[in-house]
């Protein structure tokens, strides 16, 4: 298990990973997993370094967290809130003084103080202003891919806000939100977009792009000239998503269960995406468009991701 630990195998080197957090074994392999260039591997120290609650462990999270954004930084702040119930949320510096000044002698929160530490933090996120959002779940990561459902059924209309309103086709909404969501990815995230139907459409056929003016205008023009006909061909556009290792977060728009594909069964589709995210922390966000969908509220749940429905 060491030599997985730190072999070249990102899937092998992770599962070694998490049993040394669940062992308690092997606390240097963690502390220097922590710094290594595949962000799952990073994902998968802090969480097994978090599970082993040490004050010393703290200082190697602060450390590292001055070299994250996106995402990955969020995750780190999560941690450490979590571990030591202090208000710094992201901000970086606030963390580092903290540690250098009493931090280093803080004992670690106890599951009282916590739970009340939590009341507080949720009530202040409540109140803070979301810079950008994808149907109201706020887009934090900078390793984002849009998985976006462009079926048949797509065509269908959505209710209007009000009696004498027109209301507007599904796909209509999907696009006007994805383009909007796509102008206000921060400068620094990566980005692709995939488009699915009875077959399945990148906007990159490799990778996922910088956030430049250039690339959110092209992304936005291949938004606007996509058309909607065919099945739903869930779990290839997913593996598509998933053959990008740089990707940390995805958000999947749907209106049908799979009807297309490789596979259709929602309960195998479920069982191979765990499977492919078993050493990976993808984050999958999920919206359900026109109703519920089983599939879409599964793949959230088991990524620790969102599921929301829009009418």
């Amino acid at each position: 298990l060491v030599e997985y630990a730190q072999g070249d195998d990102v899937y092998l080197r992770n599962a070694a990973l998490r049993y040394f957090g669940e062992s308690g074994k092997h606390v240097d392999l963690l502390h220097a997993a922590l710094g290594n260039p595949q962000w799952s591997t990073r994902l998968t120290a802090l969480e097994a370094l978090a599970s082993m609650r040490t004050v010393e462990s703290v200082g190697w999270m602060i450390e590292q967290m001055q070299s994250e954004e996106g995402r990955m930084l969020h995750e780190f702040a999560d941690v450490l809130f979590e571990l030591t119930g202090q208000p710094f949320r992201t901000s970086k510096g606030s963390w580092r003084g903290w540690w250098e000044g009493e931090g280093k002698d803080t004992p670690l929160i106890d599951a009282s103080e916590l739970r009340k530490r939590r009341k507080e933090e949720e009530d202040r996120r409540l109140k803070q202003v979301t810079s950008v959002e994808f149907f109201g779940i706020r887009i934090i990561s900078e390793r984002v891919a849009f998985v976006i459902d462009v079926s048949g059924s797509m065509t269908e209309m959505l209710r209007a806000r009000y009696v004498d309103e027109k209301g507007e086709t599904r796909m209509a909404v999907a696009q006007r939100e994805l383009q909007r969501c796509i102008d206000g990815l921060a400068t620094k995230a990566l980005f692709n977009v995939i488009a699915f139907n009875s077959g399945v459409d990148r906007w990159l056929e490799d990778g996922i792009a910088g956030s430049t003016p250039e690339n959110r205008g092209q992304a936005k023009e291949w938004v606007a000239r996509l058309g909607a006909g065919g099945g739903t061909n869930l779990y290839d556009s997913l593996r598509e998503a998933f053959n990008d290792p740089e990707v940390d977060t995805i958000y999947v728009l749907s209106d049908g269960e799979p009807t297309a594909g490789e596979q259709t069964d929602p309960g195998i589709i479920r069982q191979h995406v765990r499977q492919w995210n078993q050493n990976r922390g993808i984050v999958i966000n999920c919206i359900a468009v026109g109703g519920a969908l089983s599939t879409l509220q599964w793949l959230a749940e088991d990524s620790g991701g969102t599921y929301i429905k829009f009418n």
